[in-house]
């Protein structure tokens, strides 16, 4: 779906949500109450940020959390729930459901990339409350919260289309083959990599070589780099991991990489992009 954002206008978060902390809940705490309804959020980039359900919870739900540990990933939280250390909260001034809920945690999600929050650069309460997001308006030059609801409405209703088709194609599919477990380490090769901080290298627009890291946005490239060495730099028509979001992404050209993230090499034959994007769907 193409949206035109001509006529957005910029709003600071700080003027749309009441930031705070989260009160943390170990998960050793949880486990005592037992299993139950309520989510139990981390700093986690994956899963709505969540890492289990419980009987017990601190916060209330319909609001946005960001993580200000690690990646700066935003999620809306339906639900009442339990925190982590280092989870915010950003408390909406308005009406909140859920659709504008993932309208909004989309558009501050593409800020924290646009900013590289990363380990040493956390998206703290002090920088929310410094950042600043472009929305609709409406003819008062307000937040146009009708249209953020019916665009998420209209997106949903086309990956569902989708899903149909492809739960259609599998169950075809299925009936036709067999399927066995194998071991990752049986299939695959798995490498630490030569890794170096971002401050090593040359950012350019028409860099050849991409700079993986563990951000789960762009396929996991920061941005593109010049050339550097051949001792980091790291082989293509593979797939790379960052150890924190746990999220796989086929590299196609060689590249270089930050820390804590792997590559594995496959050890077989004819392996390809649209092998590697069937291991990806399942591995993720």
């Amino acid at each position: 779906m193409k949206i035109d954002t001509s006529g957005w206008k910029e709003f600071k978060l700080n003027e749309l949500f009441k930031i705070s902390g989260s009160k943390t809940t170990p998960k050793k705490e949880l486990e005592k109450c037992g299993v139950g309804n309520y989510p139990y959020i981390t700093t986690q980039a994956v899963y709505n940020g969540i890492a289990g359900y419980y009987s017990k919870w601190t916060e209330k739900g319909k609001c946005l959390t960001v993580d200000s540990a690690v990646l700066g990933t935003c999620f809306y939280q339906e639900k009442d729930f339990s925190a982590s250390d280092h989870v915010e909260i950003l408390r909406p001034n308005f009406a909140i459901n859920k659709e504008i809920g993932l309208f909004l945690s989309i558009i501050i999600n593409r800020i924290g990339f646009i900013n590289g929050y990363a380990y040493d650069k956390k998206r703290s309460q002090t920088a929310l409350k410094n950042e600043s997001i472009f929305l609709p308006v409406d003819k008062s030059g307000n937040p146009d919260w009708e249209y953020m609801e019916n665009t998420i409405k209209a997106t949903e209703q086309k990956i569902i289309n989708i899903i149909k088709k492809y739960e259609f194609k599998r169950s075809f599919i299925n009936n036709k083959l067999l399927y066995k477990d194998f071991k990752l380490g049986d299939l695959f090769k798995i490498k630490s990599n030569p890794q170096l901080n971002k401050n090593s290298f040359e950012f350019l627009d028409g860099g050849e070589y991409p700079y993986f890291t563990r951000t789960v946005y762009n396929n996991g490239i920061l941005g593109y780099v010049k050339y550097l060495d051949e001792e980091h730099k790291i082989k293509g028509n593979s797939i790379a991991v960052g150890l924190i979001a746990m999220q796989f992404f086929y590299m196609e050209k060689d590249f270089y990489a930050g820390q804590f993230t792997k590559t594995i090499y496959p050890r077989f034959d004819n392996f390809n992009k649209n092998i590697a994007h069937y291991f990806i769907a399942i591995l993720n």
